[in-house]
């Protein structure tokens, strides 16, 4: 992923926030771009994930009246549940992997949850 392909991304997730509200864009590896508005009670990053459900994902931003904000605690399960390995756009535009995002995510794998 190059720098204009993250800004193509902010540019098309940007345009959903006009006015206000919330979306999620994420970029996939055969450089596709899907975007989603907030439906509420569903947060726009599953809303665009489920619109690319098979796709690998390259990069995922969330935003917020047109800034760059950090999944919710349920996105965050979600997108390590889907790959721990995505990478994501946090404020600071900053990349991290899914998993920076949920710690202790695998600190305990025979946790009676699990089973």
């Amino acid at each position: 992923m190059n720098s204009w392909e993250k800004n193509e991304l902010l540019r098309a997730t940007r345009s959903l926030c006009w006015g206000g509200g919330a979306a999620a864009g994420l970029l996939t590896a055969t450089g596709d771009i899907v975007t989603a508005a907030k439906v509420p009670p569903l947060c726009a990053e599953l809303l665009a994930l489920s619109q690319a459900p098979y796709a690998q994902v390259s990069l995922l931003v969330s935003l917020v009246d047109g800034l760059i904000v950090a999944p919710c605690g349920s996105c965050r399960q979600v997108l390590v549940d889907r790959d721990p390995s995505m990478r994501v756009l946090v404020p600071g535009e900053q990349i991290v992997q899914a998993r920076d995002l949920l710690p202790f995510a695998d600190a305990n794998p025979s946790s009676p949850c699990l089973l």
